[in-house]
């Protein structure tokens, strides 16, 4: 699995949005002959917008790595700095297997008796 593990890095020198850049990025590697359509793809960020862009890839192995954020920690506390140096030190991570959102979407939208067709209902 970590064999072939390639890290892409476009910072803020390069133009345009970070998601955006990434997507074109997919975009253009499923238009290679050589596309694996098993490809795994990783995509960090807390932009609630990778959900619904992580979908209309269509890719079947795509995740997304989110930090938890805990909008009420340290609200009480006296002393706000000591609150931001506690907080950013404990960082903790989810994954969000899109996969797994797409098998929830379809037991919702996709009943037995239905012709519905999960892919046009994601992209719609």
């Amino acid at each position: 699995l970590w064999r072939s593990l390639r890290v892409i890095f476009s910072g803020h020198e390069v133009p345009g949005e970070g998601e955006h850049k990434i997507m074109q990025h997919i975009r253009e590697m499923k238009n290679q002959p050589n596309y694996q359509p098993n490809t795994r793809h990783v995509m960090y960020g807390q932009d609630a917008d990778l959900i619904l862009l992580g979908l209309v890839t269509h890719e079947p192995h795509f995740t997304l790595l989110r930090e938890i954020v805990n909008f009420g920690f340290g609200r009480d506390s006296k002393n706000s700095l000591k609150t931001v140096m506690r907080f950013t030190k404990q960082s903790d991570f989810q994954l969000l297997h899109l996969s797994v959102y797409r098998e929830y979407l379809a037991i919702e939208f996709c009943s037995d008796d239905s012709n519905a067709d999960l892919e046009r209902i994601i992209d719609d």
